[in-house]
């Protein structure tokens, strides 16, 4: 398939996600998904999907849903080249007939897509033009992403191409203790020991390090204390390897933070509880909070899990989580 149709196909079984059981925070992503049921992943990347799988009914039937729009695809192709085997493709009537089907099937689900998102995107463009009224020094920079910027992220997804794929932290974070989170691209034993290293930005300080068999692990209290404003970086590789891939982060700043923080009470007072996630998500895209964003988006699928708008939010903010580039 080609990218219109790996687009619209994400776009598809986003709107699957909120119909199913909360996905885990290490789920594969919609690219990742998107992939492997189109068959378009590397083999180290097909091989951690298939495995996440066998655990994960939610995104099995995500990944059944692309295999059907592509099987539709298919079929749909073998009947063109059929019919122009045949020589009904000599027939000018049953040609125009055959388009105009095609063209109004087309027209039939772009309205039902538009018309799911476009009452919640009504709403939050009021609420976001009321808010940057009502409060024009905390809020008078706060803006709702339409349709059009969602379907459009800066840059695409950061896929590491070593044995591991690394998630977060990167770029700005307001908790002081972050969760490194990472997933293997590879299926390893489950007995795997990972190592973890924080570092100055200039790797010339080793600031912490810790060893863990899961593919999460939290910044730990006793661990020196870390400084907002300042970049560090962190690398995870299985133990007796050498490290080969790394991401930085900034600790915000206690401005940023505070401004966040000023910024969400305002939205927890005054704006709809189900739409609450959804603007708070908004809120830290607007001022480049990424892990933050990531974590509100999810919570809007479902607080709103039949709405495209909360999907398509998610979708864009994992898009951007990638656009750092890891470094060895």
């Amino acid at each position: 398939m080609d990218e219109v149709d790996d687009k619209t196909i994400g776009f598809l079984v986003r709107t699957e996600v909120g119909k199913g059981a909360a996905p885990d925070p290490e789920c594969p992503d919609a690219n990742l998904l998107s992939g492997y049921g189109s068959d378009a992943l590397l083999p180290e990347e097909a091989g951690y999907v298939k495995a996440h799988l066998s655990m994960c009914p939610p995104c099995t039937r995500i990944v059944d849903s692309i295999r059907r729009d592509s099987e539709v695809e298919v079929r749909g192709n073998s009947v063109r080249r059929l019919s122009a085997e045949a020589g009904l493709f000599r027939h000018p009537a049953i040609l125009i007939t055959a388009a105009l089907i095609v063209l109004t099937a087309s027209l039939a689900i772009l309205r039902l897509y538009a018309s799911e998102s476009r009452s919640i995107d009504q709403r939050m463009d009021q609420i976001s033009a009321r808010l940057r009224s009502e409060h024009p020094e905390i809020l008078g920079d706060y803006h709702y992403l339409g349709p059009l910027e969602r379907s459009n992220p800066d840059a695409p997804v950061h896929r590491s191409p070593g044995p591991l794929l690394l998630i977060s932290p990167r770029q700005s974070i307001l908790d002081l203790q972050p969760t490194f989170r990472w997933r293997s691209t590879s299926e390893t034993s489950h007995n795997t020991e990972y190592h973890v290293e924080l570092k100055s930005e200039d790797l010339s300080d080793l600031i912490w390090e810790g060893s863990t068999r899961q593919n999460t692990i939290t910044y730990p209290e006793n661990a020196p204390a870390l400084k907002r404003g300042k970049v560090y970086r962190w690398f995870v590789f299985p133990k007796g390897s050498k490290p080969s891939e790394s991401f930085q982060f900034r600790a915000a700043t206690l401005d940023l933070k505070q401004r966040y923080e000023q910024a969400s009470e305002i939205l927890r007072d005054e704006v709809p509880v189900e739409l609450l996630d959804l603007s708070l998500a908004h809120l830290a895209i607007r001022m480049k909070l990424w892990v933050t964003a990531e974590e509100s988006a999810k919570m809007a699928c479902f607080s709103i899990p039949d709405e495209s708008a909360a999907l398509e939010t998610l979708y864009y903010v994992q898009s951007l989580l990638g656009t750092e580039e890891a470094s060895s």
